[in-house]
């Protein structure tokens, strides 16, 4: 009787090999399984002392010769490793620059960030800053100036605790810059393009709240300088800085 059946249909054929006169040999035994045209041969060295251990080894090999997939049917095939699903969070933080525009400026920051891998992520964010009561050398005017621009940034990171993340994500920024003057003869409120390097760390931490911090230097790669025409027609302008620090603190929500 084989698992309820009278009969077994198989190809499959076992040959034990052993010496039980040699009192060495007799503790190891060689099955050789045949199916078809494919042979396996399986050695119990040495045999388990036990008969009945024995026999149930031999059993087994028996076992599987005639039904390969026993162990699975009996045990249940291991589950296949499932990949972790992709984490996507909205972002909102308030912001706050300085050397970014002519004087400290404040802002915020809307975005949206993914997590491939526990190690890997981008984020791409919306980017809006304004400075006021700016000066242009020792002109007598004020102008405000205000910079909205998107980020895209790849970050590489990890999870030193338990709902804590650190990462550091680089990458590009590109927008525009409008001044507008103010107590000026005459005014004007010109747009100029603006592009920068963004890098900097995220810090994620979960302390009843999802907060997030950033530290990121900028460094603009084109950004035109704020200009203001005398009264004997010659020039004075403002260079914008070469390298800025933006801090940035919110929250974010899972998706």
């Amino acid at each position: 009787m084989w698992l309820g059946q009278a009969h077994v249909a198989t190809d499959a054929r076992v040959h034990v090999r052993t010496d039980a006169d040699d009192e060495q040999q007799a503790r190891i035994a060689e099955l050789v399984i045949e199916r078809g045209t494919t042979q396996t041969v399986r050695r119990f060295d040495p045999l388990p002392a036990s008969c009945d251990e024995a026999h149930a080894a031999v059993s087994l090999v028996i076992a599987l010769a005639i039904e390969p997939d026993l162990i699975d049917d009996v045990l249940g095939q291991a589950p296949a490793p499932q990949r972790e699903p992709i984490a996507i969070d909205l972002t909102l933080q308030l912001a706050g620059a300085s050397a970014l525009l002519p004087n400290w400026s404040l802002g915020a920051a809307f975005g949206v960030q993914a997590w491939f891998a526990p190690w890997l992520g981008a984020r791409a964010e919306l980017l809006a800053q304004h400075a006021r009561n700016n000066t242009v050398g020792d002109t007598a005017g004020q102008f405000d100036a205000t910079l909205i621009a998107a980020d895209l940034r790849a970050c590489a990171g990890g999870k030193p605790g338990s709902g804590t993340r650190i990462a550091l994500c680089t990458g590009a920024a590109v927008g525009a810059m409008n001044a507008r003057g103010r107590s000026y003869e005459r005014s004007y409120s010109p747009t100029g393009f603006w592009l920068g390097i963004t890098s900097g760390l995220r810090l994620e931490l979960d302390a009843g709240l999802p907060w997030l911090l950033d530290v990121t230097a900028v460094l603009p790669l084109r950004a035109d300088p704020f200009t203001v025409a005398r009264a004997g027609g010659d020039e004075a302008a403002r260079q914008p800085s070469s390298a800025a620090l933006l801090i940035a603190l919110g929250s974010r929500i899972s998706l």
